[in-house]
């Protein structure tokens, strides 16, 4: 049961995770006018864990 737990707890801290990059990022982008590349540069984020971080979002939101 506990083993239930700590990975219940890993998968939404992963998920708060990918949610505020990408909360970040897109208001960023918003509000500046910025690219992906350039919002991704300036909050010092890779492209790719954006990209990743917007589809672990997606995977979860069909999920539920």
């Amino acid at each position: 049961m506990c083993q239930i737990v700590e990975e219940y707890a890993q998968e939404k801290a992963d998920f708060q995770k990918a949610l505020d990059i990408v909360e970040d990022i897109e208001n960023l982008m918003e509000t500046s006018g910025m690219s992906e590349k350039e919002a991704c540069k300036a909050l010092k984020r890779t492209l790719r864990a954006y990209k990743d971080a917007k589809k672990l979002l997606s995977e979860n939101l069909t999920m539920t």
